[in-house]
């Protein structure tokens, strides 16, 4: 609110309160199947725009603001006067506005009873550069054996994380360095159908 009342900003006139799309004479935008999101006779919307910003040079202009014409009459285009047809709007041919009743997969394969679906992502350590532990969230595809290795920078490795069976989903280790030497360091996440590896900095 406090940004959109700013007079400089030009949104509003300095001191309006916010308002209401019956406000400004939108129509009914209630039924979700059948919105309808232009503005209405006598609506402010329909013949304030501003394209005097130097910065919009160059884009197409219109005599409404707002990203939909007036209900009724005509408005301009670039100049050119255009008649307000319904089916000219720019949502009219490819959007639909029926979830109740329409299946939106487009014949994607959809999983039953198994939950969200997960794939593999180790990710980057926080903080980095650390001293001396850090934190490193992974994710496991599926459940099964998964390893979580640190190595140093000639491929030694000098901690084990994670050595054993986690279940799909996502996890969270705790890297504690105290007693090795500034430096950069390797974290390999590693279990069935995937291997990655990240990089570190120990700084003392």
């Amino acid at each position: 609110n406090e940004w959109f009342q700013t007079g400089g900003w030009n949104n509003l006139p300095a001191n309006s309160a916010t308002r209401m799309p019956d406000t400004i004479l939108l129509n009914d935008m209630s039924d979700l199947n059948n919105p309808d999101p232009r503005p209405a006779d006598g609506s402010e919307l329909i013949s304030s725009s501003d394209f005097t910003n130097p910065r919009l040079a160059g884009f197409v202009t219109t005599s409404y603001r707002g990203a939909f014409p007036p209900v009724n009459g005509s408005f301009a285009v670039d100049g050119k006067v255009v008649a307000a047809e319904p089916n000219e709007l720019w949502t009219y041919y490819w959007t639909n506005f029926d979830p109740q009743n329409t299946n939106y997969d487009d014949g994607l394969p959809t999983a039953i009873g198994g939950g969200p679906q997960y794939a593999s992502y180790l990710s980057q350590n926080y903080p980095n550069p650390f001293n001396p532990q850090t934190t490193i969230d992974f994710v496991v595809p599926a459940t099964g054996p998964v390893t979580l290795e640190v190595f140093d920078a000639r491929g030694a490795k000098v901690a084990s994380l994670v050595n054993g069976v986690k279940s799909k989903g996502n996890h969270t280790v705790s890297f504690n360095a105290q007693g090795l030497a500034s430096g950069v360091y390797f974290y390999r996440l590693k279990g069935t159908g995937f291997n990655e590896m990240r990089k570190m900095v120990l700084l003392k």
